[in-house]
Formats: C-alpha cells, sequence, structure tokens
C-alpha cells in the first residue's frame, strides 16, 4: 500500500517537473555556453546523486541491518556450539 502512494506521489512530481523541465535544459544550455562545458556536466552529475540518494540511504541502512544480522547469527551459533561441547556427564 505505501509502495503504491509512493509511486503516485513520483508521477505527480513528474508532472509538476515536466513544466519546469524544458527551463532546466534552456538554463543548462547557457550555463554552458557561459562557463564551458563542465558546469553543466557538474549540474547533471549532481542533480543525479539528489535523484538516487533516497537507494543510496536505503542500501546503507539494509547493508547495516544485515551485518547486524549475520553478527547476531554467528554469536548464537558460537553459543549452540559451546554448549553441545560440554561434556554433562
Amino acid at each position: 500500500m505505501i509502495s503504491l502512494h509512493a509511486i503516485q506521489i513520483w508521477s505527480a512530481l513528474w508532472f509538476f517537473m515536466d513544466a519546469l523541465l524544458l527551463y532546466l535544459v534552456k538554463g543548462l544550455a547557457m550555463l554552458g555556453i557561459l562557463f564551458g562545458m563542465t558546469v553543466p556536466a557538474a549540474f547533471i552529475r549532481d542533480m543525479i546523486v539528489l535523484v538516487t540518494l533516497h537507494v543510496s540511504t536505503l542500501h546503507w541502512v539494509m547493508s547495516l541491518l544485515y551485518s547486524q544480522q549475520i553478527t547476531s547469527i554467528s554469536s548464537f551459533m558460537a553459543l549452540v556450539q559451546a554448549s553441545l561441547n560440554q561434556n554433562f556427564l
């Protein structure tokens, strides 16, 4: 249910951004003419980083959780192995 709301919000944002996209492209062209190609290239790279920020944040959180899970499982396995190796007789 949450993913459907996220898709709907994303499509609404792109609907409004579509009108601004033409001005963005024209602005990038003017920056390229005035300051050379490096400024628009850096701006496009920054926009790509901002657009994919949610993916990199999600990756960081998931890898942190995975690391915690692996550490917990390995600790639990060490505990189980230690209790199995004890001689109760």
